[in-house]
């Protein structure tokens, strides 16, 4: 089973979720956990880096607009990696359209975990 882990980058805790390995349910169930990991850490202070799978369903972007509504209050800055130019214009409208807006996309991710900890 594929968790939620917070990863050290430079000093500072970054939450990393790796999709790549999961289907349109597990990656609705991975939003789910990692919900429930931010939702106990304090507001404003979740480093976000999210390496998103190669394909993206409807139902994982509805499970999106409820997940990155969620964290508003507990996400400080966010990171995607790993999408095609449209998916990361999908996923940034989406999170941005919910309320975030310290959030940018990524072609690799030692380039989003080193912007992450300059937030």
């Amino acid at each position: 089973m594929v968790t939620p882990i917070f990863i050290q980058h430079n000093g500072k805790r970054i939450l990393r979720l790796d999709y790549t390995l999961l289907d349109p349910p597990g990656v609705i169930a991975f939003m789910e956990e990692a919900r429930r990991l931010i939702a106990g850490e304090p507001q404003g202070s979740v480093l976000l880096l999210s390496i998103v799978p190669p394909h993206i369903s409807d139902a994982v972007v509805n499970a999106l607009k409820g997940f990155a509504a969620h964290n508003v209050p507990f996400v400080l800055a966010s990171a995607i990696v790993g999408a095609t130019s449209f998916q990361k214009a999908a996923i940034l409208l989406t999170i941005t359209s919910r309320g975030r807006r310290n959030v940018e996309a990524f072609d690799d991710e030692r380039q989003a975990r080193d912007w992450l900890v300059t937030r």
